[in-house]
């Protein structure tokens, strides 16, 4: 009987938030099944932010953040402020990760990404995907 409980457990490499499922507990889900995923857990702190600046604003902090980007990772420089959904500053300071390899033509936008200490989990991700 242990044996087929310890099949029955489902564990994540991540530790993080999950996700909404459409499972429930005792549902038969046949081990290498390629239906929808089970459920999904995403890391929240550190939470990495995407965002796209103008190439003309890109261009006028490209010194600064070629300098932030050029230093190691373990010396991390947090400078980056975020501004909440609900017009209030996080309390953490972020660090830029990386600045995208090239400008996208539609928008004129370049994507960067940072990333910010999350203690509580108050920032959450964005949903790439709707629910029905």
């Amino acid at each position: 009987m242990q044996l087929n409980l310890d099949f029955a457990t489902i564990t994540s490499p991540l530790t993080g938030i999950v996700g909404r499922t459409d499972l429930s507990v005792g549902d038969y889900v046949a081990a290498g099944s390629t239906g929808a995923p089970v459920t999904t857990v995403s890391t929240v702190d550190p939470i990495k932010l995407v965002f796209s600046v103008s190439e003309k604003d890109y261009l006028e902090a490209a010194d600064r953040i070629t300098a932030i980007l050029a230093k190691p990772l373990d010396q991390p420089e947090a400078t980056g402020e975020l501004i909440r959904a609900d017009g209030k500053v996080h309390p953490y300071k972020g660090r830029f990760l990386a600045a995208d390899r090239e400008v996208d033509a539609k928008t004129g936008t370049i994507r960067i990404s940072a990333i910010f200490p999350n203690p509580g989990n108050i920032l959450r991700p964005v949903s790439t995907r709707g629910y029905g």
